[in-house]
Order: C-alpha cells, then structure tokens, then sequence
C-alpha cells in the first residue's frame, strides 16, 4: 500500500517499509535499498539471506537511451535469517554489486526489481517474493533521486 510517507507491503503477517537512496560509486550513481521489516502478527517469520542479504535484485539499465542491459542476482548459498514480533530487521543492500553493472552515468536508467530470497513461518515454508517493490532512478544533471513504487502487476 502507498501511504503519504512510503511505500508499506504487508506479507504473511510481516509489514516492510521500503527507501532508497542515490549514492556515489566510483564516477558515476548506485542506489543504496533499506527496508524496515517488523512481524506483525506475532509470530515468528523466517527470511532467506544469501551472501549479499535477504534482498534480491534483477532489473534493467538503459545506458543514454541505447538498448535495455539486462542483470539479475544468482543464489550461490544461503541461511535462515529470523524476523521475530516486536523487534524491527532493517535490510539492506547497494546496487550495483561489486563485480556486476557499471554503475549509472548522466542519461542513464534504472529499473531495479526487488525481492526477497524467501519468506514464510518456517524455513520449510518459505517461498520467494519475486514482486516485492521497483526502484527506478534517472541521472541527470543534479543528483538522482530514487522512486520506490510497487510492481506494475498490483
């Protein structure tokens, strides 16, 4: 749900507050995703991490106005990482990922897909979040300033 101050998901008894925010990399823009995370249903809640985190990325990067570069994270491993009542999880990650895109340049584009990993009450339970919220961002000649909204599809 979009509220006046943020975007708010609601998943399986657990409430996510998602930012972002531009960040230097290098001579160019990434994007740094925080996400607030609470249960809020009192239940414990088991979150996949993998070696960058509970959060997934695939996206799009349109480099000034050429042809849409294609990325998307691979799980190489992974553990249990808990969310439990009462006690806020802030998650977090930076795009672009050492060893993947360049980051942004001035009329460049982004379209960053987040997920989670897995979500459920159990570790047995969990299931990908693949539409969880998008990030999009264009560089110009000020400072970026990232839009999170949710996916196109709700």
């Amino acid at each position: 749900m979009v509220r006046s101050d943020g975007l708010q998901v609601d998943i399986e008894g657990a409430r996510f507050r998602p930012r972002a925010t531009a960040v230097r990399v290098g001579g160019g823009w990434g994007v740094s995703v925080t996400v607030e995370s609470i249960a809020d249903d009192d239940e414990t809640h088991s979150l996949l991490s993998t070696e960058h985190g509970a959060l997934a990325f695939a996206g799009t990067v349109r480099r000034g106005g050429n042809e849409d570069e294609r990325f998307a994270d691979e799980r190489q491993s992974g553990e249990e990482q808990l969310l439990f009542p009462g006690a806020p999880l802030t998650l977090s990650r930076k795009w672009p990922s050492p060893g993947g895109p360049a980051p942004l340049k001035r009329g460049d584009e982004l379209r960053l897909e987040v997920g989670l990993w897995g979500l459920g009450d159990t570790a047995g339970s969990r299931r990908p979040v693949k539409k969880f919220f998008l990030v999009s961002m264009t560089v110009s000649a000020r400072e970026p300033k990232p839009l999170v909204t949710p996916p196109a599809s709700l």
